[in-house]
């Protein structure tokens, strides 16, 4: 069964490449994206998720506040929050709300290991 994975981002650049990224990784993966936190949300009431990464400065939500919403839907979800802003109270707040912290740039070692995890 191939996994259905959510990419969140407001670069479509960013979002191309980590798509690229798995769908290089694992060929049979589904994966869709979402612009913003709110798009994200609604795709989740909708679909079944098993990974979805998210940025962290977006407009309006951030991405911690999209994984605490998708924390309220769900827990089985994996939540991977790829940013450059490498604070450690973001640190500890992703790890609150059991979301995985990956820094950027992301590479495809770091997408092999998201599967894998």
């Amino acid at each position: 069964m191939s996994k259905r994975i959510l990419i969140v981002d407001d670069s479509k650049v960013a979002r191309m490449m980590i798509t690229a990224m798995f769908q290089e990784a694992m060929p049979d993966c589904q994966v869709d994206e979402a612009e913003d936190g709110l798009k994200a949300l609604q795709m989740i009431q909708r679909q079944d998720y098993d990974i979805v990464t998210l940025d962290l400065n977006m407009p309006g939500m951030d991405g911690l506040d999209v994984a605490r919403e998708i924390r309220r839907v769900t827990s089985v979800t994996r939540l991977f929050l790829i940013t450059a802003n490498i604070q450690e109270s973001i640190k500890m707040r992703a790890n609150e709300i059991n979301v995985t912290f990956i820094k950027k740039p992301v590479s495809s070692e770091i997408i092999k290991e998201i599967i894998k995890s």
